[in-house]
């Protein structure tokens, strides 16, 4: 049954991102393998950013999935299995610079 985006308060972050990629720890720490959440992402800068999930590590390219400037799009996400770290977010912009705002919520699946 599709359900409206709920958001978890205070569980959202910021990133500043730019041509190089960064990464953000996401609020609202992950549950057990299999669970599924929502992030919204709102990206109001005047470039794509392209965006990617992981852990610690990740690292994100012009490969990966585009975000339109001056929009909102929320993400479903399923918890892997062997995240001990936390679920992080990458990001990286076609050009100049942009802080993208990441909520975690569930509802839409």
């Amino acid at each position: 049954m599709l359900q409206p985006f709920q958001p978890t308060m205070g569980a959202t972050v910021t990133l500043a991102a730019t041509v190089a990629s960064a990464r953000v720890l996401l609020g609202g720490q992950p549950a057990p393998a299999g669970t599924k959440y929502q992030y919204r992402i709102v990206n109001p800068g005047t470039t794509l950013a392209y965006v990617r999930f992981g852990d610690k590590t990740v690292a994100a390219t012009n490969a990966d999935v585009p975000v339109l400037p001056g929009t909102a799009v929320i993400f479903t996400y399923t918890v892997p299995a062997g995240l001990t770290d936390g679920l992080y977010l990458a990001a990286i912009l076609a050009s100049g610079t942009a802080t993208l705002s990441i909520t975690t919520g569930v509802g839409i699946s």
